[in-house]
């Protein structure tokens, strides 16, 4: 078998179905709950968002959530279920992203209060990517 055979070996249709809800999840923390203190906490202003391509801003998002979905659908394996794929959303997203994004925000000088928004997002945003991921059975 090849070793990157398990990278392709997994339920794409789990994998969009994760994509729009971390996309979603992002819309709901960032544009709805949160919108107010993202933008005191980074110092953006509305005036600054309308001069950026939304469209572009968008695919990015989109694309790096698919990215990220692949890789927990790789991670949650060939016997998933919705607590398995949460819990390794979790862990993914405590130990390894949250971890990253501290060291990147102490030297960008980003205060504490942003990391904690960012990180809570990404562990809410992982979970729920897991748990679509694993309650999805791959078809045979």
């Amino acid at each position: 078998m090849h070793p990157f055979s398990k990278l392709f070996n997994v339920n794409w249709l789990a994998i969009a179905a994760a994509t729009v809800a971390g996309f979603f999840i992002g819309f709901l923390w960032y544009a709805l709950l949160f919108d107010a203190m993202w933008m005191d906490l980074t110092g953006i202003t509305p005036e600054m968002i309308e001069g950026t391509s939304m469209a572009m801003t968008m695919g990015i998002s989109i694309l790096v959530t698919f990215i990220a979905a692949w890789g927990l659908a790789v991670l949650i394996g060939k016997a998933p279920s919705a607590s398995n794929g949460m819990m390794t959303g979790v862990f993914v997203s405590l130990f390894f992203v949250a971890t990253m994004l501290a060291q990147n925000y102490v030297y960008s000088l980003n205060p504490l209060g942003l990391w904690l928004l960012d990180s809570g997002f990404v562990v809410v945003m992982f979970a729920v990517m897991g748990a679509v991921i694993g309650m999805m059975k791959k078809p045979i």
